[in-house]
């Protein structure tokens, strides 16, 4: 269900933002779309081997962060990584593992993958921080530049 939002959500922005956007943002949306409706065939199926292939692109998906500089697209991948830190402490699982897989800590939600996710939250936030602060200064140094009236000579 969260995925579907997403993807509604990934799907609006290309639609009313795309002109914006560079080549990673594009990809970005590209490589998730595509995951994603695969990921839904798999759910559907069960099956195990294109789930755990898929889990590792949902990881590349949110190292796009890295590289991409939009900030609307940027704050989904912090919600969809604070949501899945959410479901890690609450329920102590990962929804796309097997049981066998979740009782194995050496495959499923461990603490290197908790700390790692944590930390990489902090850098998302602070990347969304100073791309915001970026724009509100743009904007503010347009109006301030409009708002002067020129000197007579």
């Amino acid at each position: 269900m969260v995925l579907l939002v997403l993807d509604a959500i990934i799907i609006y922005l290309w639609t009313s933002d795309s002109h914006t956007w560079g080549i990673w943002e594009r990809n970005f949306c590209t490589f998730s779309l595509v995951t994603h409706s695969l990921l839904y065939i798999a759910l559907y199926y069960e099956d195990r081997k294109w789930l755990d292939i898929l889990h590792v692109a949902v990881v590349i998906s949110v190292l796009y962060g890295f590289i991409i500089q939009n900030i609307p697209l940027l704050t989904i991948m912090l919600c969809f990584c604070v949501g899945v830190q959410i479901q890690w402490a609450c329920m102590n699982i990962c929804v796309l593992n097997s049981d066998a897989q979740n009782a194995n800590t050496r495959y499923g939600v461990n603490k290197l993958i908790v700390i790692f996710t944590l930390l990489y939250t902090c850098y998302l936030s602070f990347k969304l921080g100073r791309l915001s602060q970026t724009v509100i200064e743009s904007v503010a140094d347009k109006e301030l530049h409009h708002s002067i009236p020129p000197k007579n000579i």
